[in-house]
């Protein structure tokens, strides 16, 4: 989500938008998952600016997905870490509940 952009339009139109918090970047979501609530009814312009501000798409990627970074960042040094002493998935693990992934 590009919150600039939601909160440009919100303030352009005198919306108040209610971004939904469980909804992270990276997260799955399925059609009709609330990703956000507007209190009041925004015209169609507001509406399609609202939607090009949301990105949906079958792969994360760096740039727009930071926790993804970090995530791929950590398998690739868990792969440094000796198997017979250590548990790669730890790694992995705490770095992803740190960065809230």
């Amino acid at each position: 989500m590009d919150s600039g952009a939601l909160e440009a339009l919100a303030e352009a139109s005198d919306l108040v938008l209610h971004l939904a918090v469980a909804v992270l970047p990276g997260s799955f979501v399925h059609r009709g998952r609330i990703l956000l609530k507007i209190d009041d009814n925004p015209d169609a312009a507001t509406l399609a600016g609202i939607t090009k501000a949301v990105v949906i798409g079958d792969r994360r990627s760096f740039d727009d997905d930071p926790c993804f970074g970090i995530i791929v960042l950590s398998e690739v040094a868990s792969r440094g870490l000796s198997a017979a002493i250590n548990d790669p998935g730890t790694p992995i693990t705490s770095s992803a509940r740190k960065c809230g992934c």
